[in-house]
Order: C-alpha cells, then structure tokens, then sequence
C-alpha cells in the first residue's frame, strides 16, 4: 500500500507540481529507512531473528524494488540529496537481500540449519 502512496506523491510531484509532494515523499523513505535501521540494529544486538523465505511474489518483490529506485532518484533530482543518501543503504541493502531470497528460492543456494548445540 505505501508503495502506491509513494508513486501516487512522485506522479503528483512531476506531472501536478505539487511542490509538498517531494517533501512528503522524502519523509516517507526516511522514516521507512529508520525503521530498518532499527530492525538491523536488532538483528546484530541479538534481540531478533531473522531468516530467508522463498514464499513470495517475485513480480511483487521486483515492484516493490523498482519503486524504491525511482524514490531515491526522485529524491536526488529534486534536491534532497542528505535523505537520498540516508536511504541509500537500506535500497542497497534490501536489493542483495532479494538477490539471495532469489538464489534460495531457484535453487542457486541452498541453506542448511545449523546445529546450534554444538
């Protein structure tokens, strides 16, 4: 749903010249970012888990992606260069995390539970 709500302020922004739709867009990825951030700060302080899953939609996952990408280039272009940059980890990092999500899924990787006894 927040993906259509993105694309639906980067159209209004470029074809309506909603000049607020830009800084709506930019508090968006932000705080979306931060939430990650939060969560991989989680994941490496120990206090989450995390695991790889290959029951997902790839047309949905590359969506999701492509409307990523366009919010960091529109965010570059039109001036909110710190936030671009701001968001620039959590894009990159979400990209390879599909990219393995991928691998496990068509059978490129495969992963074994570990024994955690030992």
């Amino acid at each position: 749903m927040l993906k259509y709500v993105t694309l639906a302020l980067i159209m209004g922004s470029v074809f309506m010249g909603w000049t607020w739709a830009a800084l709506a867009v930019a508090s968006i990825a932000v705080v979306t970012a931060s939430v990650f951030y939060l969560l991989c700060f989680n994941l490496i302080a120990g206090l989450k888990e995390s695991s790889l899953t290959d029951d997902f939609s790839v047309a949905e996952l590359g969506s999701l992606r492509v409307v990523q990408l366009a919010t960091l280039a529109f965010m570059w272009m039109t001036g909110f260069h710190i936030a671009a940059v701001f968001i620039l980890p959590w894009v990159a990092i979400m990209t390879l995390t599909d990219v393995m999500s991928l691998s496990v899924r068509w059978g490129w990787v495969e992963i074994e539970p570990s024994d955690s006894d030992e």
